[in-house]
């Protein structure tokens, strides 16, 4: 196919260059605003088209050398083109552009962006996808769009201790038991305590081999705390093995600091980004605003990782999960902490909040952490409840400006919006916004 020459415009979800040819828009990854840049089309639809990065010929003064060999093959990230100090100030105009195109609302006058404390090796969990078996087995990324695995030997992102990992059970893979239906391979690190347990994930009615053959791996691997294999709905933890992680964060507000402890199973969402995570709990612990005895409630709430800096001032915590395990993580952290005063459901948050016999009173804040779909009918439900604040925690841009329209036809005004850089070299971006009253 023939190449072409455009100009970049501006970057957009999911991480790619638009620009246009001959009037209609063509996506372009690896590129960024104001860039002329060489491209083949690869990809045609009615209303764009995808295009290849062939050449920079006038390149953004932004533009930086990647510092990964497989950069641009390998999926796992897409921004290492682009200066890290430059990287959250478009992240939050992807997120303004959200709010403003999609959800037509009015920004508030306060938009904090807060970059990324380290660009490079923050992620404290990976999760390698696995082809092949015997000497023949391999693991790493797949290229975009593809089933074509890259493989790696380490990765930029992820933090000593992951990448440690890495190069023990690299050693073992050869070894590892089970046939090619072990797919994928999560490791999920603790730097406190210098260890870390690795997931195995088999398709389901696999045959993933004995304990004693995956004892002899874990054996091998001295920074791997636990291996726990899974097959569908059976899960396998080498005997003798205690497979929970510890994680300490400090909770700041004014009426006290206090360290919590959190001990999170294997499978259990916590985010990749354990410093980021930090700036994550203070900022929603700021902008609820807890007075002693105030009812919260933290749906989507997890193994309670807003619930319990929230429950330090509440003085009564509702938190709703789906996943029972998480609940149970939750419930064992707010008991370890000393924490009576929450409460944590296992079920599916529009059905807690459409129902009656399991609430308790009005929450004067509602704090949400919903995943990438959103809080699907949140406006409808929030106008009946009528809490004082609501804190909407976002990974994605599109269903949050989606559901804040829904909460300003409910009489609610978006106050504040923070920015936060969770996610380093790639498009991914988390945000916090606060609604109040109108």
């Amino acid at each position: 196919m023939s190449s072409n020459v455009i100009k970049i415009s501006v970057l957009v979800a999911g991480g790619y260059g638009l620009g246009r040819l001959e009037g209609k828009v063509i996506f372009v990854p690896g590129t960024l605003r104001d860039e002329v840049v060489e491209i083949e089309v690869i990809e045609s639809k009615p209303q764009h088209s995808l295009a290849q990065l062939i050449k920079v010929i006038e390149p953004s003064p932004w533009r930086v050398s990647p510092g990964c060999p497989v950069f641009g093959q390998c999926g796992g990230c897409q921004w290492q083109h682009i200066d890290p100090a430059f990287q959250h100030l478009i992240k939050k105009d992807l997120v303004i552009d959200a709010l403003t195109r999609i959800g037509k609302l009015n920004l508030p006058e306060e938009i904090n962006p807060t970059p990324a404390a380290s660009p490079r090796y923050y992620r404290h969990r990976l999760r390698l996808q696995v082809r092949g078996q015997g000497e023949q087995r391999r693991w790493g990324f797949f290229v975009p769009r593809s089933h074509v695995l890259i493989s790696i030997t380490d990765c930029l992102l992820a933090n000593s201790l992951v990448n440690q990992i890495i190069q023990e059970v690299g050693q073992c893979l050869p070894d590892v038991p089970g046939d090619d239906n072990l797919k994928e391979i999560e490791i999920v690190s603790s730097p406190e305590e210098g260890l870390g347990v690795v997931l195995c994930r088999f398709t389901p009615g696999a045959r993933p081999g004995n304990k004693t053959a995956w004892a002899r791996i874990a054996d091998a691997c001295p920074s791997v705390k636990a291996l726990v294999v899974t097959t569908g709905d059976q899960i396998m933890i080498v005997p003798g093995r205690e497979a929970g992680l510890r994680y300490t964060f400090t909770v700041k507000n004014d009426q006290t600091k206090k360290d919590l402890t959190y001990r999170l199973q294997p499978g259990v969402f916590t985010q990749s980004n354990l410093g980021m995570n930090q700036e994550l709990i203070n900022l929603v612990v700021k902008l609820a605003q807890v007075r002693p005895g105030d009812t919260v409630w933290d749906l989507f709430c997890g193994a309670g990782n807003l619930s319990l800096p929230l429950a330090l001032t509440a003085g009564q915590l509702t938190g709703v999960e789906f996943s029972p395990t998480a609940i149970q993580n939750a419930d064992h952290n707010a008991e370890i902490n000393g924490l009576s005063n929450c409460r944590f459901l296992v079920g599916r948050v529009d059905k807690f909040l459409a129902g009656t016999r399991q609430r308790t009173g009005r929450p004067a804040i509602v704090v949400l952490d919903p995943p990438r779909e959103g809080a699907s009918g949140l406006g409808r439900q929030m106008d009946k409840i009528r809490p004082d604040r609501i804190i909407y925690v976002s990974c994605n841009p599109a269903t949050l400006a989606r559901d804040a329209a829904h909460l300003h036809k409910a009489g609610y005004r978006l106050s504040r919006l923070e920015v936060l850089d969770m996610f380093p070299q790639t498009h991914h971006v988390e945000s916090i916004a606060l609604f109040e009253p109108s």
